[in-house]
Order: structure tokens, then sequence, then C-alpha cells
């Protein structure tokens, strides 16, 4: 794709979705930015680095923007599908808090729209992401409220996340949790910092997660997936 873009004479932005996956997990200490050293710990996220990467090599030739967002969610999605069912049969599992930076799906798109329409945004590479940090008892406590069912927290040692990808699989082929992603479980701290894009290209994230959740949860049901 970038290569045939690149001979495209009237190209205005070449805009590469990314991840945070890319990057890798950060530390109690903060959330990664675009100063951090990439350390993917997937296959999905080593794929999203090595894509940057050739993106890149045509900066000189070409206006990239690359926007690594975190988790998405939002209508359509089938990521936090797996989430939302479970919690619906009752339970969901829990191997210690961890912490996330999150992203609702218009938010996400006002951010790739800002990236494409703004010079600033030419060569460059941004974290989306909203300003609040959310452990996953929140997240699993909004999605209760949402589908109107309270959860029981099964605790499951990091030991057995390959069991917990190989149940992700059975319940939705097309969901987050599966034998590959579950190696990102395994780490506390998927956060990153959107300060250079609210800095550099006005971007500033305008749905609670409370809000994303309900309409996620409101989707899924109009449309029989929950």
């Amino acid at each position: 794709l970038v290569r045939a873009a690149a001979r495209a004479s009237k190209l205005e932005r070449f805009v590469y979705l990314s991840s945070l996956a890319a990057v890798g997990p950060g530390g109690p200490d903060g959330p990664v930015d675009e100063h951090t050293e990439p350390r993917p710990v997937s296959a999905y996220g080593r794929s999203k680095l090595e894509g940057e990467r050739e993106v890149l090599a045509y900066r000189d030739s070409l206006p990239v923007t690359i926007l690594r967002p975190p988790a998405v969610y939002g209508p359509r999605d089938t990521d936090f599908l797996v989430m939302f069912k479970m919690i619906r049969k009752g339970f969901f599992p829990y191997w210690g808090r961890c912490y996330y930076s999150l992203l609702y799906v218009e938010d996400l798109v006002e951010g790739v729209v800002s990236a494409a329409e703004n010079r600033k945004a030419s060569g460059g590479t941004f974290f989306l992401c909203g300003d609040i940090v959310y452990t996953n008892e929140q997240i699993a406590e909004e999605i209760s409220a949402a589908t109107g069912v309270k959860a029981m927290r099964i605790r499951l040692p990091r030991a057995l996340l390959p069991a917990l990808g190989f149940l992700g699989q059975k319940i939705d082929k097309r969901g987050i949790i599966n034998g590959d992603r579950v190696n990102d479980f395994r780490y506390s701290y998927w956060t990153c910092d959107a300060g250079r894009a609210k800095r550099e290209l006005g971007f500033q994230s305008q749905i609670t997660l409370r809000e994303g959740i309900k309409w996620t949860a409101d989707w899924y049901r109009i449309h029989r997936w929950l």
C-alpha cells in the first residue's frame, strides 16, 4: 500500500493505524509515549511495529503519519465482545489488578481525521487515548452495569492464561482473547500518553467509559450479538 501511495502525485496524507501493542506494555512508573523504545510482546504487536517501519521508510517522499491507539471499543467491535459475553454469563476472569488506557471508537475516528488534516502530523508518530487509566475491575463493573448482570470474579493464576486464550477462542474466534494475545495479559500496565497528539493535533477524547460501554452494550443487544 505504501509503495503504491508513494506513486500518487497528489496524496496529502498516508495514515497508518498502528497500536500500543507495537511498543509493548509500560510499568508502574508511568505510561509509554513516543520516546519509549518499542518492545512488543505478541506477534500482533511485532507485526504492527514492522508495519510502522515500512511506512517510515517512505517518510522523505510521502506525508506519512502513524497513530498508536490502545484498546479500542464500541459498536461492531469483536474484541471486547468476548468480555461482554463472559460477564453476561455471570463471570469474568481475574489474574490481578491491571491498568489500561482505552479509546472509544468515535474518539479514534476524530483522531484519525485530525491526523489526516493537520499538517503538523506529517512524518510524526502519535499515541491516541483517553485521559483516564482504568483498572480491569472498573471495566468489568461498567460492563456489569450495562448488561444488568452481577458477574462473579474468577481468580485465575497467570500460569493458566494459555487456557484462557483457548476458552476465549471457543467463545468467539474473532475476539481479543486468543492464543497470541494472551501474551499481552501477562503484563499489568497497558497505558500510554496522548500528550503529543493533544499539543500538536488538538486531539481530545470526549467519551467517558460509562457512556462508551453503555452505547456498546446497546448496539450489541440491538444487533443480537449479545
